[in-house]
């Protein structure tokens, strides 16, 4: 007998036999499993109803899946469409038209009347730019393409329509016509209709500055989406 009194340990049950969780699991989670589904049975939903359930489910999932597909899809399209309208003004064809109307001016092709990078205040210069990416209000509705054009200024000595006379000589040999403005002697217009089938304006105008100070630009329409909300 052991000092205690107790049970011999010969004949003491083995621990794990006593409230360890038993080695076959598996088939406690399939026991488990069906008493589940017994109780929604139970409780008024029968076997059939849950699996009716289930394939709503998925019936409901596939439907969001073909409208997030259909969306994605519609993104592309307007991701390829914007891409496809990458420039303002392909290969500058609507610049290397209105480039050579600069040749009309008053000391074109000589220190006169350099061309340069940007616009300048204090010394005479000519310039170009490519449409660019703008919005006059900063709305994304009113996002397109900036015009086309050739900018200058330069300085003339004589009379405003002797100026306007040279001008248009030049213009004229390059397919520009002169638009009559009434009443104002310190301006004068040029169009051209273009070979996209867009029109071109030139404008001389006296600077701010005064005389003996002048200054020439010239705008066409970009191809594509133009920029609004101006």
């Amino acid at each position: 007998m052991p000092p205690d009194g107790g049970t011999p340990s010969f004949l003491r049950a083995p621990r794990a036999a006593i409230g360890a969780p038993p080695p076959w699991r598996p088939y406690h989670r399939e026991v488990a499993q069906a008493r589940t589904i017994e109780d929604r049975a139970g409780a008024g939903t029968s076997v059939p109803a849950v699996e009716e359930a289930g394939r709503r489910h998925r019936k409901h999932r596939r439907r969001l899946f073909a409208v997030l597909l259909a969306l994605i899809v519609a993104v592309g399209g307007w991701w390829l469409a914007s891409d496809l309208d990458a420039s303002g003004d392909p290969g500058g064809a609507i610049l290397h038209q209105l480039t050579p109307a600069a040749s009309a001016l008053p000391g074109y092709g000589t220190a006169a009347l350099p061309w340069s990078g940007q616009p300048s205040l204090s010394a005479p210069y000519l310039t170009e730019f490519e449409p660019h990416r703008d919005s006059c209000d900063g709305m994304a509705a009113t996002q397109g393409w900036s015009q086309v054009g050739v900018q200058g200024s330069f300085r003339w000595s004589g009379t405003h329509e002797a100026l306007f006379t040279e001008v248009t000589a030049g213009l004229s040999s390059l397919g520009w016509r002169r638009t009559t403005i009434p009443g104002n002697a310190d301006e004068a217009l040029w169009k051209k209709h273009l070979d996209n089938g867009t029109t071109a304006t030139a404008a001389l105008n006296l600077s701010p500055l005064g005389d003996p100070t002048w200054e020439f630009v010239v705008l066409a329409p970009p191809a594509g989406r133009a920029a609004s909300g101006c």
